[in-house]
């Protein structure tokens, strides 16, 4: 047999999505993330369907679940009531079906199947001010799937369950060359939903699966048909998702982002208790049994949750154990001060040479702009710093040039300048304190310590990435911190008092 894979999904498809908020109605919407371009997949295309050029045989062609325009024109959430199931063409239109194509481009005909899976990414959905996190029971939300003009089959969401715990909706649908075919999904919350169903959501991602039978069999493609999908927080792939026949072996080449780091230094994380095989950058599933979904991503994120960041209120700092080792120094921190009423660092490290004369590895000093400080003195140039505005910086000296190059996070506009700097008191070698974060240490200690929240912070010595910090919470204590993903070493206070902490991202 030939496999052909035509996965459609995740979000950039379609994401269909039932909020429940009241005890008698409901909120029914759909993104349509890429909704105006085809998608394609292998030799299936699929679209969705704008107007009655997508099928001039569907009146209500163009729909989107759940969303209506109200009396001043904007796009709201429509609201639905809990209802029976749809008998006639006018209860069916009420419903305002999700509408797709599906085309064959190949030049063999397929069997297709279409799944309707949870999203285990919905997060929080926000209606009116009002936060839902829960999803419903699955066996308290209808679903139809139909073809063209025929009446969709209706079904609860629940007993749409296979023997590989996916919910297949539809299955074995022939799609010969060239042809093109047009579906109508339908969801809605059933008429003798209970109680527990208010203050949920649904939220579900389609997707398709087709496979090639010379003999034109139309048995069921998908018991003999496995998926093999990689959640891919820290790694790139040739492909995030590979179909097998049961019992075939299935390779994926994947390149960990962190170009510090091989295969085999991230963690695996599968379902179904299966256990790929790593060998430099493959990932090999062997006798594939069962579809499968792992996770690959940093193994201190089995121990650490990363935040969006952490934040200093003037007493606390980050000791980075770094000496520079050349005179040449890159640096990135992403930033933003939350006072700016005095004088203060953001980073970095100085040493008295001799009386007077200091040596400055890139420290930016000051209140609502910061002077760099670099070599003998400080710069012609400076970062803004005013409070409460996020910045991402780039900054490289070398050899007595020093480009700057400034993005400010709200406006998406970026600024790039250079100067020269002078080292006659001793180049960056000179200085033999070690960085630190939220502050300067100077000779004569840890000082101008800054209130500051910092996303992330890497630095380079001589074109070498030594250190990429990334703020976490270490899950056994929740103490707070920076962690370095290139040595593998949890930083945490040096100073007093403590960290405050942006939200969890993983």
């Amino acid at each position: 047999m030939i496999n052909r894979e035509i996965k459609i999904t995740i979000g950039v498809v379609a994401i269909v999505s039932l909020i429940f908020i009241a005890m008698s109605y409901a909120i029914f919407k759909v993104d349509t993330t890429g909704s105006t371009d085809t998608i394609k997949f292998g030799d299936i295309s699929l679209s969705f369907c704008k107007d009655s050029t997508c099928d001039s045989t569907i009146s209500d062609i163009g729909n989107v679940i759940g969303t209506e325009k109200d009396a001043n024109g904007n796009t709201v959430y429509s609201k639905i009531y809990p209802v029976n199931d749809p008998s006639t063409a006018s209860d069916w239109n009420n419903l305002k079906p999700y509408i797709f194509t599906l085309t064959n481009d190949g030049d063999i005909p397929l069997y297709v199947s279409l799944y309707l899976e949870k999203d285990p990414t919905a997060g929080t959905i926000i209606s009116d001010g009002v936060e839902y996190s829960e999803f419903v029971s699955d066996d308290e939300v209808k679903i139809a799937i139909g073809e063209g003009t025929s009446t969709p089959t209706i079904s609860l969401y629940s007993a749409k369950v296979d023997a590989d715990g996916n919910h297949k909706i539809a299955s074995n649908i022939l799609i010969n060359v060239g042809e093109k075919k047009t579906f109508k999904l339908y969801a809605w919350l059933k008429s003798d939903a209970t109680n527990a169903s208010q203050g949920k959501y649904f939220v579900t991602q389609i997707s398709a699966r087709g496979e090639y039978f010379p003999s034109g069999s139309s048995s069921d493609v998908d018991s003999n048909l496995k998926t093999i999908e990689l959640d891919l927080k820290d790694a790139t792939a040739d492909k995030n998702v590979k179909q097998v026949l049961k019992g075939e072996d299935v390779e994926f080449i994947v390149t960990p982002t962190n170009t510090s780091k091989t295969l085999s230094d991230l963690t695996i994380s599968c379902t179904n208790d299966v256990t790929p095989t790593v060998s430099g950058s493959t990932l090999k599933f062997s006798n594939v049994q069962k579809g499968t979904i792992c996770s690959v991503y940093e193994s201190y994120k089995s121990a650490y949750n990363l935040l969006e960041y952490i934040g200093s209120t003037g007493t606390q700092y980050i000791d980075t154990g770094y000496v520079m080792s050349s005179n040449t120094e890159k640096i990135y921190a992403d930033y933003e001060k939350t006072d700016v009423s005095d004088s203060v660092s953001i980073f970095g490290a100085e040493k008295n040479i001799s009386g007077s004369d200091r040596s400055f590895t890139l420290i930016p000093y000051g209140t609502s702009t910061s002077t760099i400080y670099i070599g003998d003195d400080s710069s012609s140039l400076s970062l803004p710093s005013e409070a409460n505005v996020r910045y991402r910086t780039t900054l490289e000296a070398n050899g007595g040039n020093l480009k700057v190059s400034v993005l400010k996070v709200s406006d998406n506009t970026t600024t790039t300048n250079t100067t020269t700097y002078t080292v006659s008191n001793g180049n960056l070698t000179a200085v033999t304190n070690s960085i630190i974060l939220f502050g300067n240490h100077t000779s004569s200690g840890y000082s101008q310590l800054s209130t500051v929240k910092i996303y992330s912070f890497k630095l380079w010595d001589n074109g070498v990435l030594k250190r990429n910090l990334v703020p976490v919470s270490r899950k056994s204590d929740n103490v707070l911190g920076m962690y370095d993903t290139v040595n593998n070493v949890f930083y945490t206070n040096s100073g007093t008092g403590t960290f405050t902490a942006g939200s969890v991202i993983e």
